[in-house]
């Protein structure tokens, strides 16, 4: 039986995500500056657009015969948080658009062997909210994505 090791994953995946040119949080808020820089409709002010990454269920696919948890499917659901509707859906549609154009890419998961992720496929696009914590307001939209994963042969 082949053991997988999630969190290899995640960190490769938060690595495809920090090439967005906006911050990217790690199941949480980004570390470095997002959102509001300043006080809101202040002159000089400005939003920050960002993204965060959060893992959802993973399951086993059929796997090969000789080794059925050798594939498995693992879901994450990326939210994306920006000033108005318009930028939350463009922000949305690039990083969308990053992720399922990767396929066949391999992930060194140590002890556990390499991997490799096959594609990334998004399964829902999120309806975009709007969110009133401060004036003016601004909008998030969460995707959703299940990474296709396989182990190497070696």
């Amino acid at each position: 039986m082949t053991a997988l090791s999630r969190g290899y994953f995640t960190a490769w995946l938060l690595s495809v995500l920090n090439t967005s040119d906006f911050p990217v949080g790690d199941g949480n808020t980004p570390v470095e500056a997002y959102g509001w820089q300043g006080q809101p409709n202040d002159a000089g002010s400005h939003f920050l657009p960002w993204l965060s990454s959060m893992p959802g269920t993973g399951r086993p696919t059929a796997g090969s015969m000789g080794d059925s948890s050798s594939e498995h499917i693992l879901s994450y659901t990326i939210s994306f948080n920006a000033v108005t509707r318009e930028q939350v859906e463009w922000i949305a549609d690039k990083m969308r658009a990053v992720l399922v154009s990767t396929t066949r890419v391999t992930v060194n998961c140590g002890a556990f062997g390499n991997w490799r992720v096959q594609q990334a496929r998004n399964v829902s696009i999120g309806g975009v909210m709007r969110v009133k914590s401060s004036f003016p307001d601004y909008y998030v939209q969460s995707d959703a994505f299940d990474i296709w994963v396989s182990k190497e042969i070696s």
